[in-house]
């Protein structure tokens, strides 16, 4: 029973220094201003901007590792911070989180368009930031704009139905703040009682939360949440099945949309041990550095290793699928071409003939005086943006003398022989019969407005 109730005061300390860490781990970081005027974003070019947005009590400083992987991996992305951590204890309607991120979202999205890039966005979310983003695009009187503008988000362990954590944390905080009368007293900044705007939006099913409309579906969302499993060195038993990264749920956390190949869940899993020794506060101690190496909880997410290769992995494959120029359409072929003794003609339906004589080469031995050998091919055509691919379906000669006495023969060219077209560039049409049993090398066919010649 001691034990039993030890490891219940270890773990509800251990869910405490939790909050605090993701609270005030982080010191905060001042907000940028949202295209204020003589800003510069001339730097995104015609690459596709990826705005990382932090959470609750944080700044733009936990993006480093997250920022230099997608440099060094996805060339034609353009990180950037949305830093508002002045003011990153507030809920995310407050004018300087929400409404803001949406004017941001649609700044740089007008820069990239401007700039000749695709103007779409990626967003990249932590926490409260992922609710920052679809107050954003629902809330705010540029929620169309913004919902055009999203490409692909993010999510990294955001709340989204809320914290449990919140539940435990915000009446406390109340009780403790409420003889301060009102939340927004500027006394109150800088201590706990300047959490409770968010605190209290962040409850599992908060009127807050209850009034965030989701995404909307036309937005592809990669969620990502924490699992962590607590063992103790007491016969190394292990608290399993937590779903937790022990701020917020997996639950609450995979709200992800599969659109177009891009999006969906995905659950990172670590552990970390609660000390049991003699002293409960060294236990607690040594507890909250085991909690610090434990990479899937709540604050260790934005760096960890799975999350960030497969976040830039996917930015990468997001970025070539809207970068890449799509390919070129394949030559428009129609009409009769010419050249001396040959006539290539296009049918319907992606089927053609082909008509040419050759003097030297004849599937038919000419003899008794027939000189000209005449070759019939119909073929069917396999285009691409270079040009296009015949392939024999049926063929014939024939040898003819001055007389124009003709003989028939059959072809020795096989069905399925193939031989390629080239593009239409200046009125021709270059043949390609290399290989081709009795064919007639390489040569040029023309529009009735042009010489091939003899």
């Amino acid at each position: 029973m001691k034990l039993t109730a030890r490891l219940s005061a270890l773990v509800s300390c251990l869910l405490v220094a939790a909050t605090l860490s993701a609270f005030v781990g982080v010191m905060p970081g001042r907000a940028s201003s949202n295209c204020p005027s003589g800003s510069n974003y001339a730097g995104i070019g015609k690459k596709v901007p990826v705005i990382e947005v932090h959470g609750l009590n944080s700044s733009a400083k936990v993006w480093a590792p997250m920022t230099k992987v997608i440099k060094d991996n996805v060339p034609n992305a353009y990180p950037m911070t949305f830093d508002y951590g002045n003011l990153s204890r507030q809920w995310v309607s407050n004018p300087g989180i929400g409404p803001r991120l949406a004017k941001v979202i649609v700044c740089v999205a007008n820069a990239s368009t401007q700039a000749g890039g695709p103007g779409k966005v990626v967003m990249v979310d932590h926490s409260m930031g992922g609710l920052a983003t679809r107050y954003a695009a629902t809330m705010t009187p540029q929620a169309s704009a913004v919902t055009r503008a999203l490409g692909l988000v993010f999510t990294i362990d955001t709340p989204n139905t809320g914290s449990g954590v919140a539940n435990v944390a915000y009446p406390v905080l109340y009780s403790v703040c409420n003889a301060a009368k009102t939340m927004a007293n500027p006394s109150l900044n800088g201590t706990p009682c300047s959490f409770l705007s968010a605190v209290g939006g962040l409850e599992n099913k908060s009127s807050e939360i209850d009034k965030l409309p989701r995404l909307p579906s036309s937005v592809p969302v990669m969620a990502y949440a924490g699992d962590v499993t607590l063992t103790t060195q007491f016969f190394n038993v292990k608290i399993k099945e937590l779903h937790t990264d022990l701020i917020v749920s997996e639950k609450s956390s995979l709200w992800g949309n599969n659109l177009n190949r891009f999006g969906g869940t995905f659950t990172t899993y670590c552990s970390a041990a609660i000390d049991t020794g003699p002293s409960t506060v060294d236990a607690l101690v040594s507890t909250v550095a085991n909690l610090n190496n434990a990479n899937c909880w709540h604050s260790a997410q934005t760096h960890n290793p799975q999350v960030m290769q497969l976040t830039w992995q996917e930015i990468r494959r997001y970025v070539a699928s809207i970068t890449t120029p799509p390919p070129a359409a394949a030559p428009a072929y129609s009409g009769t071409w010419y050249a001396h003794s040959t006539a290539l003609t296009f049918k319907s339906g992606g089927m053609g003939n082909l008509f040419y004589r050759d003097y030297n080469a004849c599937p038919i031995p000419m003899t008794d005086g027939y000189t000209m050998c005449n070759t019939y091919l119909n073929f069917r055509l396999s285009q691409t943006s270079q040009g296009a691919t015949a392939t024999v379906t049926s063929s014939f000669s024939t040898i003819s003398n001055d007389s124009s006495s003709i003989v028939h023969g059959s072809s020795k060219i096989p069905n399925g022989t193939t031989f390629k077209l080239g593009p239409v560039i200046g009125g021709k049409i270059q043949v390609d019969m290399t290989g081709v049993p009795y064919g007639n090398g390489v040569f040029n066919v023309c529009d009735p407005n042009h010489l091939c010649g003899a």
